[in-house]
């Protein structure tokens, strides 16, 4: 066991590891596919709804900045929009969604935000965008098959639960995890450095205590309109390829689609995962499976694309300004 921990830590096997898990489950949805009606989905190609899903995509950026603002404790809003444009790029390109780490990077080094606050406030998003993801998931699939269908959904039902549980709980429950993980760091001599790490954050999670009702607010419907902008980028993505399902369709889908992102797999960021779930999910509601696989393919394309560009411009701007008060700061007598 200890030989594979010490194989497993070397970059070059983890590449290697997140390289192969992406391309097997892309040869298992491809491998499927009829070329001659992919194709002619593909031509279907709709420029117009290109145009619609960059306006989707930018404006989940833009909601997405504004709830990180919320609770943030010095950052200015377009270093917030910056970090998290940063971020949503590294996600896609990173295993084990470890690209999470660069809004609280991006922060630290630009504002001078303390990162275990920030690393907090990202762990209290992504927990409610998944309890959203869940209760909108449900309330699709559950539309989908009907009454009679309910007990089909008892283990979406369970994680419904729990995901709220934890999202009323989650200062009680996350401060006696770390006091957990402070025990174990403080007995074991290899692990003592991370006492203080784990002290950081313990007080970032009683911070929590300072959210007003403004802040739970911004942070409650900002949750509920990035669900809403994130659906409509879902139903433009189809639509670029004349693939419309219906409202219902696109909520079934769209679930299983993020739900496969949100997971932390040892993959090429989500390649793979993203496409695999994403023609289950459709498929899974009537969607033709040479359509689901083209759509699948052009939504991780396309949007893809869209987080690149956005991170390319963040970067931009932020060494442009860093540069703006360097020269300040040479300047200054």
């Amino acid at each position: 066991m200890s030989a594979l921990k010490a194989l497993l830590r070397r970059p070059a096997v983890r590449i290697a590891l997140a390289v192969g898990v992406s391309t097997g489950l892309l040869a298992w949805v491809l491998g499927r596919m009829d070329l001659a009606r992919a194709w002619d989905h593909a031509q279907s190609f709709e420029p117009v709804w290109l145009g619609v899903a960059a306006l989707c995509s930018f404006g989940t950026l833009l909601l997405r900045a504004q709830r990180f603002h919320a609770l943030a404790e010095r950052a200015p809003f377009d270093v917030v929009l910056c970090g998290v444009a940063v971020q949503n790029f590294l996600v896609r390109v990173t295993p084990m969604r470890t690209g999470e780490l660069g809004l609280p990077v991006v922060l630290q080094r630009h504002a001078g935000e303390p990162m275990a606050r920030t690393v907090v406030s990202v762990l209290i998003v992504r927990l409610l965008e998944l309890w959203m993801l869940l209760l909108l998931g449900f309330g699709a699939m559950l539309a989908h098959v009907g009454p009679q269908g309910a007990a089909r959904l008892g283990t979406t039902t369970a994680l419904v639960v729990v995901t709220s549980a934890l999202v009323l709980t989650f200062r009680a429950w996350m401060t006696r995890a770390l006091a957990l993980v402070r025990n174990l760091c403080a007995r074991t001599a290899r692990l003592s450095r991370g006492v203080e790490l784990i002290d950081r954050l313990a007080a970032a999670v009683r911070d929590t205590d300072r959210l007003g009702v403004p802040e739970r607010l911004r942070l409650g419907l900002g949750t509920a309109a990035v669900a809403v902008t994130q659906y409509a980028l879902f139903g433009a993505l189809l639509a670029i390829f004349g693939v419309r399902p219906g409202l219902l369709a696109v909520l079934v889908g769209g679930t299983a689609a993020q739900l496969a992102s949100a997971v932390p797999v040892p993959s090429v960021g989500n390649v793979g995962p993203l496409e695999a779930a994403w023609v289950s999910g459709f498929t899974w509601v009537g969607v033709d499976f040479d359509a689901a696989v083209v759509t699948a393919v052009g939504c991780q394309v396309i949007t893809l694309a869209f987080a690149g560009a956005f991170a390319l411009a963040a970067t931009l701007y932020l060494a442009r300004a860093q540069r703006g008060r360097d020269d300040a700061a040479r300047g200054a007598p």
